[in-house]
């Protein structure tokens, strides 16, 4: 084959080449529009995720406001906690108020002795106010 018939082959299959390029790049950009999002759906898109975004906000604000209430309730609970007495200080409070409690009942024992002696001690006084008026009655 000379070069003018190389020349004229390739003269003749070039409009057929490029006819089947065309035909892949058309299906490849065909294949790619299903693939690919349009504008509108994108920018629809864009809308529905900023609706979202927003009200996904007022929820994050919402659940963090709830969290420092409850960050300040435990805070508060903690201080009181702290202020409670220790249990080694309720140990010596109990014992104090056992000792109480005995103290209480030895001054007991002791008052009902005393109302014994305070019943006689009215009765001589009695006694000695009713000789001293039976004492001015007589003439």
């Amino acid at each position: 084959m000379t070069a003018r018939e190389a020349w004229d082959v390739v003269v003749q299959t070039v409009p057929v080449i490029s006819l089947g390029v065309t035909a892949l790049g058309g299906a490849v950009l065909w294949r790619l529009s299903r693939i690919f999002v349009t504008r509108e759906a994108l920018d629809r898109h864009a809308e529905h995720e900023a609706a979202w975004r927003g009200a996904h906000d007022a929820r994050v604000e919402e659940v963090s406001e709830r969290l420092d209430r409850g960050e300040r309730r435990f805070a508060a609970l903690e201080a009181s906690i702290g202020a409670l007495p220790s249990q080694a200080n309720m140990q010596a409070l109990e014992s104090k108020l056992s000792d109480l409690r005995a103290d209480v009942a030895r001054l007991g024992g002791q008052l009902d002795g005393a109302q014994g002696l305070t019943s006689r001690l009215e009765r001589v006084v009695d006694m000695l106010t009713e000789h001293h008026l039976q004492g001015e009655r007589r003439p």
